[in-house]
């Protein structure tokens, strides 16, 4: 187990098939078991936090990359799809390894601390919810649905 106290430096690799935080420890593999006690983590930069979030009608709890922090904090959730592998049907066909397909991120926002919620990012959308803030928002990010490409 990592040891959580006041801050505790460890070298993470985020998973997002399985959605947990590994480490290397004494060189077995570990994963971040007691979530609950963490604020956030760092991986390449990038900071993470366990959180406990709603996707349409049902709440999740998962890691959530954190963007922006203020009166509106902004996050992206990844996942990944398995695909097994398919052997080749003819020798005119190459086999196809097993592999992970990367999906879309999903946007979440909470207002003022509320709760987490996922919204699409078509511009009627988000000018709905960020009012008045939504022109200064699209003048520093640019078009909304290419945000996570930036940085």
């Amino acid at each position: 187990k990592l040891n959580l106290g006041d801050s505790t430096f460890a070298f993470l690799r985020y998973n997002v098939y399985a959605d947990e935080m590994e480490y290397l420890q004494d060189k077995n593999l570990q994963v971040i078991e007691n979530v609950s006690q963490l604020d956030y983590v760092y991986v390449d930069g990038r900071v993470f936090c366990y959180k406990t979030y709603k996707f349409r009608n049902s709440f999740r709890q998962g890691y959530l990359e954190r963007l922006a922090v203020g009166d509106y904090t902004l996050y992206l959730k990844y996942d990944v799809d398995f695909e097994r592998r398919k052997e080749a049907r003819s020798s005119y066909e190459k086999p196809i390894p097993d592999r992970f397909i990367e999906k879309t991120p999903v946007w979440y926002c909470s207002i003022k601390d509320g709760t987490i919620k996922n919204f699409d990012t078509d511009n009627s959308s988000l000018e709905e919810i960020f009012r008045d803030d939504y022109p200064e928002i699209k003048r520093m990010y640019g078009r909304p649905g290419r945000w996570h490409e930036q940085g």
